[in-house]
């Protein structure tokens, strides 16, 4: 592919795109301007890790409280009433800095999935006070995981603990985790943390009650308390009234699991790709390319059997290839992006991107010389093989428009002489570590050398 250098042109017609792109967040921007600033979690929603309870994974602070002692606390009332009084609560601060700049937040995603379990009437969007068990659930109940991915952490993956634990060098990687790894390799504490039986007890009362149920991890498919939580709602006849949603990276991915996907009223898959063949692995550590490509038709297969008596997205089952551009996916893009397309043709699967900003050695808008010039070629090519496509198919069209806006900020991003010297030299030197670590090569992967 020739490597892309865009005129000014180019640069003011992407943004102006951009503008326009963006239209879809004015509907919930404006509600900065009303008396109300309001999201549905406090009210619909809760989230369970192996730390601690927060109404969404956005929310700056993890309550150490148990799940039900949270929904009837103090903390969670302030948050609905300072809500109502439309002012923006300091914990939900992150989701409110996303929308400023025109990204869509944790806030917008869980309001469009509460508007549509409202219209199939399992919910009815509340703004009271009373206690309620909430109908969305986000669970990462444990960090157990078969991948050991650059863009993670040990709080998610015990494999990365594992290896922070004999290499304890690589704490200054983890910044934003930074608690979790040092306790991992100063108390030699088991990297694999996951929720206490008293929490899971409760969470299975919560969950009885839910409409909505999201399990990341972690790679939650592996997880013996994920499955014996299914397992439980499938017994008691609960799970045909509930919708499940889960991340997986598909390694682990068989009939089984699948069978007791297909339990579920409806099944949301999000396949995380971050790249095929040779970059796939060198990113997502562990990664056995065949074996995910193998999965990933199987997930297909099961698709297009529940759906056949449906049209193409009112089926119960859906799924979603997200992909988490880095500094290193970025880079072959376009051959993901010609994958994507494949998957699409075949089983009709819809497409996110988002962008990875920590660790931020790895944020993209980083990258300096032949890295940051072989990117806009990634991302200018791949605009462009989106947008013929929509052109030509109206049903592609309706929902990839976001990922193509997501892609159009990062290309003007790229364009942008805000380049940051510090931040491109610790992806270099994490890079060559963690090279020499797992004795992989970046230079044989992608064919330059970072130096360049």
């Amino acid at each position: 592919m020739p490597l892309l250098k865009l005129s000014n042109q180019h640069y003011l017609t992407l943004k102006a795109l951009n503008i326009f792109g963006a239209f879809f967040l004015i509907k919930y921007s404006m509600e900065k301007s009303n008396k109300e600033y309001y999201c549905v979690m406090p009210w619909h929603g809760a989230f369970y890790t192996t730390v601690g309870t927060a109404p969404c994974c956005s929310f700056s602070h993890l309550s150490e409280e148990k799940p039900i002692t949270f929904l009837k606390g103090e903390e969670l009332a302030e948050i609905k009433r300072s809500m109502l009084n439309g002012r923006v609560p300091k914990q939900c601060q992150y989701c409110d800095d996303q929308e400023k700049r025109g990204v869509n937040s944790t806030r917008i995603t869980y309001q469009r999935l509460a508007e549509s379990l409202e219209k199939r009437n399992q919910i009815t969007i509340r703004r009271d006070l009373d206690f309620n068990y909430p109908e969305i659930l986000e669970m990462r109940l444990s960090n157990l995981c078969n991948m050991a991915c650059r863009i993670c952490s040990p709080n998610w993956s015990n494999k990365l603990g594992k290896e922070l634990q004999q290499n304890p060098n690589l704490l200054k990687y983890y910044k934003a985790d930074r608690q979790a790894a040092e306790l991992i390799i100063k108390n030699s504490v088991d990297p694999l943390f996951q929720v206490n039986d008293e929490t899971l007890a409760e969470i299975y009362t919560i969950a009885e009650h839910a409409k909505h149920l999201f399990f990341t991890g972690g790679e939650p498919t592996i997880h013996k308390q994920v499955i014996d939580l299914l397992d439980h709602l499938i017994e008691l006849g609960l799970a045909g009234e509930k919708s499940l949603q889960i991340n997986t990276n598909c390694l682990a991915i068989n009939p089984q699991i699948l069978k007791r996907f297909s339990s579920f009223l409806r099944t949301m898959i999000s396949v995380s790709i971050d790249g095929i063949g040779a970059v796939a692995e060198y990113q997502r550590y562990g990664t056995k390319w065949q074996q995910i490509d193998d999965n990933l038709k199987l997930i297909g297969d099961m698709k297009n059997l529940k759906n056949q008596d449906f049209n193409v997205y009112d089926g119960p089952v859906s799924v979603d290839m997200h992909l988490a551009l880095s500094s290193y996916t970025v880079l072959d893009l376009y051959n993901t992006m010609e994958y994507y397309l494949k998957l699409y043709d075949e089983y009709k699967f819809t497409l996110t991107i988002n962008t990875v900003l920590f660790p931020s050695q790895l944020n993209l808008k980083y990258l300096q010389g032949e890295a940051r010039r072989r990117a806009k070629s990634q991302v200018f090519f791949s605009i462009d093989l989106l947008k013929k496509r929509a052109a030509e198919d109206f049903v592609f069209a309706r929902f990839i428009g976001n990922s193509i806006n997501q892609l159009e900020n990062i290309l003007i991003s790229l364009e942008s002489n805000d380049l940051n010297g510090y931040e491109y030299d610790q992806f270099v030197k994490y890079t060559l570590n963690m090279d020499e670590l797992r004795d992989q090569s970046f230079e044989s992967v992608f064919g330059f050398n970072l130096k360049n």
